[in-house]
């Protein structure tokens, strides 16, 4: 992958992520005039910058979404949550390609026809006023309007042309069809200005893979050869090909547009069978009237899995009225159209289908059926409206980019942070060297000026320290920004009118907790929308306005980021978690009675522990606050919740704001050294050994009023030597904070702070868990640091 494509596509997400923000803005505010052309902006410059690369499906649905923007921008089309729909759809898709094109360094030919859809699904909402259709007529041309609108039904495609066919290439098509090979009818109706786009539409015909047999047919009457522009493209290829749909789609890559597929069944090649037989009036009309029925229940959308049931009564319905009507042609059309599977896309092509049948042919009594009616035109899905318009804006100087900020890769700033981790280390030698110079060699002024250059080193790596933090920290904002679209989309998938509210997305930890902090939160939104939430109706029944708040607040507390999530549902009941606890097995009778509704609340966060009666995509899996809980402590950090049973939830994240350098206590015990992160102690604090008591055969004493249970180190080591003691007989705590309770660990002696950098145990050693790591001291020595919530949970 090159430089330039690598910088497109971490700027294209950077895009991408800007108008999904954009768009849910504007479904609150949606006549503000400045954020619409923010947003057309956007996606003009992402549509302009897919331009320098061969990515045909990105630019097709970027441009059909900047005409879209265009209109809006222009008041040609009102903005609707419809269309917001239309345009997240797109960007998703453009996304999903960023995704493939980081992955393989291309885009598949599959996607040619999605970008199609999505492009005409985007063109389809602009309504143009009479100026706005004379200039697009003007731009593409009469004739292509002309030929879509005059384009012949699908059952004639099937009948009609293939008996122009010679019969020796008939013959062999329908006897390859019948063996099962692929056959498609191409139908390609090249744009008329296509020679100024640099198209060669009969090379493009004659190159198509799998040619059989093909013709060229003009859209309209030939002028006179002084009035004919010989610059305006006015003919139609059709073409019978036998090769896999996949080459076709790559060989019109770049005009899916313009060309039509469809699949030749072997009945239609077969020989011509004789003319159907009339229908008398009252059966025309009886036949009439079911296919109007079966096509107002096939207009129906296909909302559950179930309802493709009525898709093939529909279908089967469909075929006896067709097979009644004694026209062989017309059930061939129909095959055509439901091609397997039966599906959302079937029911789409099988309603064109029958907007472009022949009243005649199907419906019209014997009196009618001989006039010179003109066939249906195919309704405006089969045929995308080819947007050829010149870009009404060029690549401007305003459009480049003016940003002070320097894009850098990851890699070099982890770089960066591991030698600072090194010069820490180095660092922490001088006090070392200085006592050594001082006891061991007796040279106090060498001692002296040791210390005093530690002072300045201390000083300047501090700085650095904390300069390339800098660098390394991000606002939370980059997790929040993911969350409107979220609670937007599950919220109205559930049936619940939910606001979110988002504070403090300024506050900034390191990048690495940002990304921590990602999942996490979805899977928290998620079990509030899915359970927290009431229905609107529940909501008014308990005098709560019908749309529920959402809060999402992130703030920064000393050395630590917190995140707090809170909604005003209905809370969660402890009754109904004991419940599903002692069902579920993970407490026993015995916990059922005794459990507190504090702790019993906490239950959602064990394995396996779930509410929901019903599997869905969203809850009943039992893996969702699990997750959560895991997620938070593998960052170091601890999560809490508080609920009140109608009146809503509070879920507390709290991190450290860095993992890169840890801040250290070094204790005793039994002669050796060990550390604990600075972030679990609470206190330090000398016991005095009658202060001691033993409450159920375990340890404990009281500080401050409160009763905190004790743990000798010596003892979770498995050393033999017990805890010493003072000259006043007085032990060494190190009080603990253990999520919201406190627990002290007796040891030998208190030593020094200090920041080190903090290595995770690989290989045998990988598995103990009662360590976080490993450090090198500045005597070359090695400090073990205690993993000590692993040890005292």
């Amino acid at each position: 992958m090159t430089p330039l494509l690598e910088q497109f596509l971490s700027e294209a997400r950077d895009v991408l992520q800007a108008i999904s923000e954009k768009l849910m803005q504007l479904e609150v505010a949606p006549d503000d005039s400045e954020l619409m052309t923010a947003l057309f902006r956007m996606v003009h410059t992402l549509k302009g910058n897919s331009g320098l690369f061969d990515f045909p499906e990105m630019t097709r649905v970027l441009h059909a979404g900047e005409d879209l923007m265009d209109a809006v921008r222009q008041g040609r089309v009102k903005y609707s949550q419809n269309l917001a729909d239309r345009l997240l759809d797109a960007m998703d898709f453009i996304g999903m390609l960023c995704d493939e094109i980081a992955t393989t360094g291309n885009v598949g030919t599959s996607h040619a026809a999605d970008s199609a859809r999505l492009g005409e699904s985007l063109r389809a909402l602009m309504t143009r006023v009479e100026d706005a259709a004379a200039d697009a007529t003007d731009v593409n041309g009469p004739a292509l309007e002309a030929v879509k609108a005059d384009a012949p039904p699908l059952v004639d495609v099937l009948g009609g042309p293939f008996l122009e066919i010679p019969e020796v290439v008939r013959a062999d098509a329908h006897r390859h069809a019948s063996e099962g090979r692929t056959l498609y009818w191409v139908t390609y109706v090249p744009a008329e200005e296509c020679f100024f786009q640099g198209e060669d539409p009969l090379f493009q015909a004659r190159g198509t893979p799998g040619l059989l047999w093909g013709k060229v047919t003009a859209r309209q009457p030939w002028p006179r050869l002084t009035e004919l522009d010989a610059f305006r493209c006015v003919l139609d290829f059709h073409l019978l090909v036998e090769t896999p749909r996949a080459e076709l789609e790559e060989h019109f890559r770049y005009m899916p547009e313009h060309v039509r597929f469809v699949p030749v069944p072997a009945s239609a090649l077969a020989p011509p069978q004789p003319p159907p037989s009339a229908l008398n009036p009252d059966e025309a009309v009886a036949l009439a009237g079911l296919i109007v029925a079966q096509r107002e229940i096939l207009e129906l959308p296909l909302e559950f899995p179930w309802h493709l049931g009525r898709l093939r009564a529909a279908v089967i319905a469909l075929s006896a009225c067709l097979e009644a009507s004694g026209d062989p042609r017309m059930l061939l059309g129909l095959e055509a159209a439901t091609t397997p599977p039966l599906d959302e896309a079937a029911r789409v092509r099988l309603l064109a289908w029958l907007d472009g049948l022949r009243p005649a042919a199907a419906i019209e009594p014997p009196a009618t059926a001989t006039s010179a009616a003109a066939p249906a035109s195919l309704t405006a899905a089969a045929w995308a409206a080819s947007d050829t318009e010149e870009p009404k804006f060029g690549r401007r100087a305003e459009d480049a980019p003016n940003s002070k900020v320097l894009k850098v890769d990851q890699g070099k700033i982890d770089r960066l942070m591991n030698l600072i981790g090194e010069m820490v280390v180095s660092k922490n030698a001088l006090p070392y060297l200085a006592g050594r110079a001082e006891g061991v060699f007796a040279v106090p002024e060498l001692a002296r000026e040791i210390k005093a250059q530690y002072t300045v080193i201390n000083r300047i790596a501090e700085e650095m320290q904390d300069a390339i933090m800098q660098v390394r920290m991000m606002p939370v904002s980059f997790v929040f920004q993911r969350f409107p679209r979220l609670v937007r989309d599950i919220s109205r998938k559930l049936g619940k009118e939910v606001s979110l509210v988002l504070e403090g997305e300024e506050t900034e930890a390191d990048k690495n907790i940002i990304e921590s902090l990602g999942d996490p939160l979805v899977h928290i939104v998620r079990n509030s929308l899915d359970h927290g939430f009431e229905q609107p109706d529940a909501r008014r029944a308990a005098g709560k306005p019908a749309t529920g708040t959402l809060i999402i607040r992130a703030s920064q507390e000393a050395d630590r980021v917190t995140i707090e999530i809170s909604d005003d549902g209905k809370g969660i009941d402890p009754a109904v978690v004991k419940r599903k606890a002692y069902e579920k097995g993970l407490i026993d009778e015995a916990a059922l009675e005794s459990l507190s509704d504090r702790d019993a609340v906490n239950l959602i966060f064990a394995a396996g522990f779930s509410t929901a009666e019903v599997v869905s995509d969203l809850s009943g899996r039992g893996v969702g606050l699990d997750v959560v809980r895991t997620a938070v402590t593998k960052a170091n950090g601890t999560v809490s919740l508080d609920t009140e049973k109608g009146k809503g939830t509070r879920i507390l994240l709290s991190l450290p704001l860095s993992l890169a350098v840890t801040n250290v206590m070094i204790v005793e015990s039994d002669g050796q050294i060990f550390g604990i992160p600075m972030d679990s102690v609470v206190e330090t604090v000398r016991v005095p050994r009658a202060a001691i008591h033993t409450i159920k055969r375990r340890l404990a004493t009281v500080l401050r009023g409160r009763v905190v249970p004790l743990q000798s180190l010596n003892t979770m080591l498995g050393l033999a030597a017990a805890a010493k003691a003072n000259p006043e007989d007085e032990l060494a705590v190190l009080v603990l904070r253990l999520g919201d309770a406190s627990v002290g660990l007796v040891v030998d002696d208190f030593r020094e702070t200090m920041d080190i950098l903090l290595k995770p145990l690989t290989g045998v050693m990988g598995g103990l868990s009662a360590y976080s790591g490993s450090a090198l001291m500045g005597d070359g020595s090695v400090l073990m640091v205690l993993n000590a919530k692993g040890m005292l949970s």
